[in-house]
């Protein structure tokens, strides 16, 4: 039985789904999956068992603007005017809910604050990256998979990520959000004091079966140098 008997979602800034950790602890690393654009809590939700960890809570956060217009049905983290530029209305906003969200998380749930873990792809790798750079202290490490530093934030000086681990996949044929921006993102990261793994990998939009392999073998690296001992 897992330490707490009542794994339903708790009331929080943003909906979310919980896949409860298979093993038993007082506390747990917590993983927070962030979706792309037009998809919602769902979309990532197979991650958590494909990722083969029993010690890991897993909650996958639906953004919190209802898309509807020319991208589709689903949910947006931010509206856009091109890739790499974020409307600020939008995207500030949700960075704070984000935020908030994560509060919430490790108030409510049985989780360590000191093992906490972003994984987003796309527009959820965009807001993955973004709190990495603006607030590395409340994560242990972030996952962005196809997404981009926005230029508001990697312009500003005086970034200092303190080794915060970050591993960045991009497909090196993405018609969407070309590979330079990854490559963008690996630079500014880099400089600013991460430590930093960057992959391509052989696809467009989205995620190839051995980049999910590259993520499991990194994130089992983290957990495990971070289990209590």
């Amino acid at each position: 039985m897992n330490a707490r008997d009542d794994w339903n979602p708790i009331p929080a800034p943003l909906a979310h789904l919980v896949v409860p950790p298979r093993s038993h602890s007082e506390s747990y690393a917590l993983l927070v999956l962030l979706h792309g654009l037009g998809a919602d809590a769902h979309d990532l939700l197979p991650l958590a068992d494909e990722l083969g960890r029993d010690d890991l809570l897993v909650l996958a956060a639906q953004a919190p603007y209802t898309l509807a217009g020319p991208f589709g049905t689903g949910y947006a983290w931010y509206d856009m005017h091109d890739v790499g530029d974020p409307d600020p209305t939008t995207f500030a906003p949700s960075l704070a809910q984000l935020r908030e969200f994560l509060d919430a998380a490790v108030a409510g749930y049985p989780v360590d604050s000191d093992r906490v873990f972003l994984l987003g792809f796309s527009q959820g790798a965009v807001m993955s990256l973004a709190t990495a750079l603006t607030d590395p202290g409340r994560l242990a490490g972030v996952i962005a998979l196809s997404g981009y530093l926005p230029e508001a934030i990697s312009e500003a000086e005086g970034r200092s990520v303190d080794n915060l681990p970050v591993f960045i996949g991009h497909g090196a044929a993405d018609p969407l959000i070309s590979v330079t921006e990854g490559l963008k993102a690996r630079d500014v990261l880099t400089a600013a004091g991460a430590d930093v793994t960057y992959r391509e990998y052989s696809v467009e939009h989205r995620i190839a079966p051995n980049e999910l392999d590259d993520i499991r073998h990194w994130l089992d690296a983290r957990l495990n140098a971070t289990a209590p001992r």
